[in-house]
């Protein structure tokens, strides 16, 4: 039966496996005694592997915790084997902390060093159990000098603390390795009795307890267990009088940095306690012996002890920190940190004497302070502060930070950070004017101690506070302030600031002038600047108010063009020139200005912006100079008619892309105005104007009138009206150009454009004189309406016979018969006028039209016959002289009878003469019945009654009464006929 092993025999296998002097199942196949093949010599050659093994860390881990089991008592006696090669780990845990890669390599350093404070512990076991003993006998195996044990305790302890401490400080490794590295270094240490040990070996003892207590501490801290680290600062404390000044300084340090963390964490009373303590620690010893890095300790735990009772916020608190104060003051001066904590202690006070005493802090601060970002940002906040309280204390502190420390540091960014701060105070004094003078002095002496300008960032800030200021000064009227600004704004200390923000600046100076009623000022600011800001329209705009101002018209209008021209809001800028222009009175400008709104408006209406109404605002403007000044030149008139144009084409525009807006915008009481007002203008000017303005205006009256939506009634009747009327004046300005023109393409041009008018009067002129007719209308209504007709229809005729349309000719009689017919007294003279034109036209080019006129001829002369018959019927009753005035207006004229007879028979003759026998014998035949027609009325006319001595139908009538038995004009013609040759019938 195989015996069961026992505890110690398993115990010394597991130390073999560490040692390589048994084979565990790892390293079965090795020899008993191979000791390199053993983990801890194997680990000598795998920590200096490069890189190192991703096992390792776990193998390390592993022999930990198997070591962490052995119990006290070891069965083999190799202590030396286990001291060699711990000790061997240690030192190479040392070496590898000191190269270049040891932060990648911390936390495997970390459990060598474990794993070497094991086997050292173990190496210092007894099989009795315990560590060596000072009252035990001791075998040929151990050390029986009692100076020797001391010693490898002293040892043991001292490789714990440093594995402890530095496992602490790599922060990875778990805590729990770490107690159990401080609970051997606790065995040892209870292991030692030091009532036996020598004087120095007792010091040493102690020593080392205080540095175990504080390591325990600061394990304990970092556990988050301060009722454990309180327990052991409490242990430690009787040690810490008589540790030497380095294990004191050691154990200071710890306890300022857990005061630290708890003042970071606003535990300001545990705080207070534990950087005391740190304070006590420290003063615990003589200050010669303490390190130089002691004495900046002990300034730390006094500075964060401070505000630690500054947070307090108790009068006790604050009563120790002003005591704690006074000790730094007194015994570090004018550091740094005494005069911030100084002045951390007054803000909290905010009476006149604590404001005096915090610049004289502030002042001592700035004057002895090295000089580095963190303290330059550190100055710059407290005189912020300093500014909440003082704002002349704040200025006077700056000036001294500028002029004594940064002038001379030849650093520009401070320089510039400080004088935008001080820039920043100075704009912010209510007291203008002696504000821009303090800030002038503060700009020249920074321009003579600066090599170079403000950068591009600092010139922008500081532009920035100089506008707000100068805005503000604007804004309250004090413009002679903001132009003192805006000079200070343009100093060459500012030359980064571009030539936009220059320009901006110029024309706010502009601004202040024309606000102060200096043009001549704002003219002279615009000679200063350069060619590009002045191009801009805002610059442009303010030389057009200084130009108007003035007096300066033409300039105002040179202005006022380069305004227009401008792509970006120029619709605004001429706006305001409008209005301007309407402030100084001057009509002609702001008439210009609105026509340049008008241009802008063709292309795009700006929103909000109600065109009738801009309009109207120009022919307003022009029209009011129409009825002031008599005698108009061209410019204004032909402005007055392309605004009405343009008002004209927008309704026209609008009507056609947006017919449901259209009358939203162009309403009807718009049409009417505008189109009343082109007609009432055209009338009024009709005779002083050149007929071609005349005639755009009626022109625009009539586009007009095609806008209206569908009317009845009264509405319908007056459009129509208007409309026939603006035709006929149309029509007559037309033929009045045409006559006067010499270019036969224009004159032509004019006439097509009359026959186009004329055939549009025509369109109407059948539905306005039926209306007329109704029983409420004057009879004189309807003659003028006639009258016109008959009028438009013989203009037509002189353009159509222009234009050579020989068709149109033809029906030009059955017009003016039609017109004639309508009047109450026919102009029978003017009609035998048009038929004698008609004729003479149409022989040499149309013969049937010739035709067709004489038989219109014929038709008229028996109409008047009937119409004569008539009138003698219901005139019996009158008196003589009033029947021949009736009777006269119905006789064909018969000198123009004779005409027609005798020009249609000779028309016969030239038939015959070109042997055209059939139209020789028509218009004989015509000749004869016009003939006939003559006689006829010249006997009628010669039984008429005279008048005076008068035979009615004048002078030729009684000529022919007195030749009556003469032969009658058809006999005559009728005897040269039959005397004619017509061949074989003769």
């Amino acid at each position: 039966m195989t015996p069961i092993p026992s505890a110690r025999a398993t115990r010394d296998r597991k130390i073999g496996s560490i040692l390589g002097l048994c084979q565990p199942k790892k390293y079965a196949a090795l020899p008993l005694m191979c000791c390199n093949l053993g983990f801890a010599v194997d680990l000598t050659d795998r920590l200096q592997s490069n890189p190192p093994e991703s096992s390792l860390l776990l193998d390390l881990q592993y022999q930990i915790d198997q070591l962490g089991l052995l119990g006290p008592g070891l069965r083999t006696l190799r202590t030396d084997e286990l001291d060699s090669r711990g000790t061997t780990l240690w030192n190479l845990s040392t070496r590898l902390k000191r190269e270049e890669n040891a932060d990648v390599l911390g936390k495997t350093i970390c459990l060598v060093r474990v794993f070497a404070f094991l086997l050292l512990d173990c190496a210092e076991r007894r099989p009795e159990g315990g560590l060596r003993s000072l009252f035990r006998p001791c075998t040929i195996y151990e050390v029986n000098s009692l100076a020797d044990i001391v010693k490898d305790s002293v040892r043991l302890i001292k490789v714990a603390l440093k594995t402890a401490r530095h496992c602490l400080e790599q922060k990875e490794i778990d805590l729990k390795t770490i107690l159990r590295v401080l609970e051997r270094a606790a065995q040892a240490e209870i292991s030692v009795h030091v009532e036996q040990a020598s004087s120095e070996d007792r010091l040493r003892y102690k020593q080392l307890s205080a540095e175990y207590f504080a390591v325990r501490i600061l394990l304990a801290w970092r556990q988050s267990r301060l009722d454990l680290a309180e327990h052991m600062y409490s242990k430690a404390s009787p040690y810490l009088e008589e540790v030497d000044p380095s294990t004191a300084e050691d154990v200071a340090d710890l306890l300022y940095e857990i005061g630290r963390d708890l003042l970071n964490k606003r535990e300001h009373e545990m705080a207070v306690k534990w950087l005391e303590r740190c304070y006590d620690a420290l003063c615990s010893q003589s200050l010669e012996r303490l390190s130089r890095d002691a004495s900046d300790l002990r300034l730390s735990a006094l500075h964060d002890l401070v505000k630690a009772l500054f947070g307090r916020k108790d009068e006790a608190a604050t009563a120790r920190a002003r005591d704690i104060l006074d000790i730094l003051e007194n015994d570090y001066g004018d550091k740094l940190v005494v005069h911030v904590l100084k002045l951390a202690l007054l803000e909290g006070q905010s009476t006149s004497s604590t404001t005096t005493e915090f610049f004289i802090v502030l002042q001592r601060m700035i004057r002895t302070v090295l000089l580095s970002e963190v303290n330059f940002k550190l100055i710059m906040r407290h005189i912020h502060n300093l500014h909440l309280r003082s704002s002349e204390l704040a200025c006077k502190a700056l000036d001294e930070f500028l002029c004594n420390r940064l002038y001379s540091a030849e650093h520009q960014e401070w320089v510039e950070k400080a004088f935008i701060t001080r820039l920043w105070m100075g704009t912010s004094d209510s007291d203008s004017a002696a504000s821009v003078d303090e800030v002038r002095s503060i700009v020249g002496s920074l321009s003579g101690n600066l090599q170079k300008p403000l950068d591009s960032a600092a010139t922008h800030a500081a532009q920035i506070l100089l506008w707000k200021r100068i805005e503000s000064c604007f804004v309250q009227g004090l413009y002679d302030a903001a132009q003192s600004w805006c000079r200070l704004a343009m100093h060459d200390v500012f030359a980064n600031s571009g030539e936009l923000n220059h320009a901006k600046i110029a024309r706010k100076m502009m601004l202040c002038a024309l606000a102060g009623q200096d043009p001549g000022s704002a003219r002279d600011i615009y000679n200063q600047m350069s060619s590009d800001a002045k191009a801009a329209p805002l610059t442009q705009y303010l030389m057009f108010k200084a130009a108007l101002r003035g007096g300066d018209r033409e300039t105002a209008a040179k202005c006022l063009d380069a305004v227009g021209q401008s792509s970006n809001d120029a619709a605004t800028l001429l706006y305001a020139c409008v209005l301007e222009a309407q402030e100084t009175a001057d009509k002609v400008i702001a008439a210009a200005a609105l026509q340049k709104v008008l241009e802008r408006c063709e292309h795009q209406v700006p929103e909000g912006v109600h065109v009738p109404a801009l309009l109207r605002c120009s022919s307003r403007l022009l029209l009011s100079k129409v009825e002031k000044d008599h005698e108009m030149d061209e410019g204004t008139i032909e402005d007055l008619c392309g605004s009405f144009e343009r008002a004209a084409k927008v309704a026209m525009k609008l009507k056609r892309e947006q017919q449901a807006e259209a009358l939203e915008v162009f309403s009807v009481s718009e049409l009417n105005w505008f189109s009343r007002n082109t007609y009432n203008l055209s009338l009024k000017v009709c005779a002083s104007w050149k007929p071609r303005y005349t005639l755009r205006l009626l022109r625009c009256c009539i586009q007009f009138i095609d806008q209206y939506p569908e009317l009845d009634g009264e509405s319908v009747h007056d459009l129509d009206s208007r409309r026939l009327h603006c035709d006929f004046l149309c029509v007559s300005l037309l033929i009045v150009q045409a006559r006067a023109e010499d270019s036969i393409e224009a004159q032509l041009q004019f006439y097509l454009s009359a026959r186009k008018h004329a055939a549009q009067f025509r369109k109407r002129w059948q539905r306005q004189f039926e209306r007329q007719r109704r029983p409420q209308d004057s009879s004189s209504q309807d003659d003028d309406l006639v009258k016109k007709y008959a009028t438009l229809v013989a203009f037509d005729f002189e353009a159509a016979s222009r234009l050579k349309d020989w068709d149109a000719l033809g029906s030009m009689i059955d017009k003016i018969v039609s017109a004639s017919a309508r009047l109450e007294k026919m102009d029978t003279t003017k009609l035998s006028r048009w038929i004698r034109c008609l004729l003479q036209m149409a022989l040499p080019r149309d013969v049937a039209v010739a035709e067709e006129i004489l038989g219109r001829v014929g038709a008229i002369c028996r109409d008047l016959k009937v119409k004569r018959l008539k009138l003698s019927s219901t005139t019996f009753s009158q008196s003589p002289h009033h029947q021949q005035q009736h009777h006269s207006s119905y006789y064909y004229p018969p000198e123009e009878l004779e005409w027609l007879a005798t020009t249609t028979f000779n028309r016969a003759i030239d038939f015959y003469c070109a042997s055209d026998d059939v139209r020789c014998k028509l218009w004989a035949e015509k000749a004869l019945a016009i003939a006939a027609i003559f006689d006829d009325e010249t006997r009628h006319q010669a039984q008429q009654p005279r008048q005076g001595g008068n035979v009615a139908g004048g002078p030729d009538a009684a000529d022919r009464q007195e030749r009556g038995c003469a032969k009658s004009l058809r006999d005559l013609l009728e005897e040269k006929y039959l005397g004619l040759n017509w061949g074989d019938e003769h």
